[in-house]
């Protein structure tokens, strides 16, 4: 093979320095590999066009194989300009060995074979004998043989593969070398260092109390810029620095919000370890809860509590997890949890707060005693802190409405709506001061509370419960007639109901004015308006939670609209509604007499197959009743069914007048005269 000229742009380093980058290497050596096997490819890069082709590119050695079991490869050779000999390439199983020779010296490519390029792990070994000598014929052992020692052993190879089953030879592979990572050179920071940064760190603080977080955020870049990591001031001013961003913040732009919590995770991510750590976790967990991410920040106050159980946050982040709880209205597990803060914390500032919420969670699982007793006891602890809560007020002027004392609930809703005039439970306090005084029947009073929530409130369902409230009262006697008549448009039921149906047609709170409508019209008998309503309902809230509690009043809407209906001689009204409701009103044909009116105006109509249909139903369900039997046999003497009629007579023990009459008129169409005679 002719010489090729490689010349590689490269610094020269040497062999031993080079080979110590490898993460892997497969010490294969050229003995290992016999020159006659089967199951082996050899490739010599003897021939130039056939098989190789070397470039040298960008301090690169490109190898190229055209075969097609041998996809492209690469690798670095540093190493100096240098005269390649030779070149060939073996396969022993998966691995591939690439030999470049040049004077005395041999590089060797080992690599696995995959569908990809596959990367190239070098070694360069320095070769004890010339080129030439691996390349020379060996001579004859003797002259009467005239054999070598090579083949010789092919011949005892030849008889041991007869008797001996054949063996694949395996590579031999070094063990892989253990990484050692470089012991890591602890930064020296000498006391005049830490003395400066602490300077800095404490005018840095000074513009945050008054602040002024601009030139604080300025201080504690600098800080962290020009002082060495190792240095304790560097760590604790990357955590203030935070500190101004999340201070400064509107706290309502969730961007920013995000980008601080970022802050704070990447710090805790950095130091897991410092003192500062607990106090990152805890403000990743408040930029969750600012940013409504409220299942995160329970993740982040529960790390908190479990990772760093000995910090300072560590009871604030169990009473946070606690109200996160309180405020998804998981009241059962945040009553657990505030009762181990009470159990765990004693002592604590958070106890107070773990004692009234405990309350709070009482009272909304309906456990107003027991809410009553944790109240009283929180009262005697602390009786300023009932006053710093809107909630808590109310819960506990609630408390003592389930226990009808409504003068001191009455007390607590005051007290609130004068602590809090802003707070949403402001209007909610006032209809519970009317409703009291509903319960103790003063209804002047009453009706002024109720009529200033409409006037003031800018809540609609505080306007709806209100006027929903006056429309009870005007359902109650009230013996005040002055008052009746001046605020009659508010407490008329009729109008009242009305004024909301039609100023809020599609509002939740309107389908509770459909059902207490229809409940006063039912009352009033007026079943012909409560049925229009019960069918504008259903137009209006097709989907209702409370539509199976409407369709239970149809039926004695109907029952009394028919009766009503008959006594006008509307009969056709009658039939339309029957037929629209069937399905309804046939479940149970009772009361028996409306439903007499309706076959009655059946056949009015002269409907008389529906007529027979509703007769069928009604015998039904009532076999035993003579009047509908009676009424049949003479429907089916009417239709000539003559045989029908003499069966149905048969089932009849008593037999009036009409049923003879009938049955001798059905044997005098058979021709069986003596029989309709005696009858006669």
């Amino acid at each position: 093979m002719q010489r090729i000229l490689l010349i590689l742009f490269l610094f020269y380093f040497p062999a031993t320095l080079f080979s110590k980058n490898l993460n892997y290497l497969l010490d294969i050596k050229y003995k290992d590999f016999p020159k006659t096997s089967k199951e082996r490819i050899v490739l010599y890069f003897v021939s130039p066009p056939l098989f190789y082709n070397i470039n040298a590119d960008n301090n690169t050695l490109k190898i190229s194989l055209d075969n097609t079991d041998l996809k492209n490869f690469y690798g670095n050779l540093k190493i100096p300009s240098v005269i390649i000999d030779s070149i060939s390439a073996r396969q022993i199983k998966n691995n591939l060995l690439v030999r470049v020779t040049f004077k005395n010296k041999i590089l060797e490519y080992s690599t696995i074979k995959s569908d990809k390029p596959p990367l190239l792990y070098i070694k360069v070994q320095t070769s004890p004998v010339k080129i030439q000598e691996i390349k020379k014929v060996e001579k004859p052992l003797d002259n009467i043989s005239g054999k070598t020692v090579t083949q010789k052993l092919k011949e005892k190879k030849k008889k041991s593969i007869k008797q001996i089953p054949r063996q694949r030879l395996k590579p031999k592979i070094k063990p892989k070398p253990e990484f050692k990572p470089k012991p890591k050179v602890k930064e020296v920071v000498t006391q005049a260092q830490i003395n400066k940064a602490r300077n800095y760190y404490e005018q840095g603080l000074a513009y945050m109390s008054e602040r002024k977080f601009s030139e604080a955020i300025a201080i504690f870049n600098s800080l962290i810029s020009s002082t060495k990591s190792s240095n304790p001031y560097n760590v604790k001013a990357q955590f203030r620095l935070a500190d101004c961003y999340y201070f400064s913040s509107t706290k309502k732009d969730s961007r920013e919000l995000l980008a601080i919590q970022n802050m704070y995770q990447q710090l805790l991510a950095k130091y897991p370890k410092s003192d500062e750590a607990p106090w990152a976790a805890f403000q990743m967990a408040n930029c969750y809860k600012l940013l409504g991410f409220y299942e995160e920040a329970a993740g982040t106050y529960k790390f908190i509590t479990k990772y760093y159980p000995k910090s300072v946050y560590a009871p604030k982040a169990f009473l946070e997890l606690s109200i996160i709880y309180y405020n998804m209205k998981r009241y059962k597990t945040a009553l657990r949890n505030f009762r181990a803060i009470l159990i765990n914390y004693p002592e604590s500032i958070i106890s107070l707060n773990a004692i009234y919420y405990t309350a709070n969670c009482l009272y909304h699982l309906d456990r107003f005693e027991d809410a009553y007793k944790v109240y009283m006891e929180a009262l005697k602890k602390d009786k300023k802190f009932i006053e710093k809560d809107p909630e808590t007020l109310y819960n506990l002027g609630n408390t003592y409405y389930h226990k009808k004392n409504y003068l001191k609930a009455r007390e607590y809703f005051l007290k609130l709506r004068t602590l809090f005039p802003k707070s949403p439970y402001f209007d909610l306090a006032l209809l519970k001061i009317g409703e009291s005084y509903i319960q103790d029947k003063n209804f002047g009073p009453a009706i002024y509370v109720f009529k200033r929530v409409i006037d003031v409130s800018k809540n609609k369902d505080n306007i709806i419960i209100a006027r929903m409230e006056l429309a009870d009262i005007g359902l109650k006697n009230i013996k005040d007639k002055e008052l009746a008549k001046k605020y009659s448009n508010l407490i008329n039921p009729d109008k009242a109901y009305n004024y909301i149906i039609k100023k809020y047609p599609y509002h939740k709170l309107t389908q509770i004015a459909f059902s207490r409508i229809i409940n006063y019209y039912l009352k009033q008998k007026n079943y012909g308006r409560a049925i229009n309503y019960i069918e504008e309902f259903f137009k209006r809230f097709p989907s209702s939670k409370i539509k199976e509690n409407i369709k239970k009043k149809i039926k004695p809407s109907l029952i009394g609209y028919f009766n009503n209906l008959y006594k006008l001689k509307k009969y056709t009204t009658i039939v339309k509604y029957f037929e629209k409701y069937q399905k309804i009103l046939t479940t149970s044909l009772s009361p028996l007499s409306t439903f007499k009116k309706v076959y009655a105006s059946y056949k009015q109509l002269y409907l008389l197959e529906s007529a027979q249909n509703l007769l069928n139903l009604l015998i039904k369900q009532y076999p035993k009743n003579k009047e509908f039997l009676t009424e049949k046999i003479h429907n089916e003497i009417f239709n000539k069914n003559y045989e029908t009629a003499i069966k149905n007579i048969k089932k009849l023990k008593n037999r009036s007048q009409d049923i003879k009459f009938a049955e001798a008129k059905c044997y005098e169409h058979f021709s069986n005269f003596e029989k309709a005679l005696k009858l006669y």
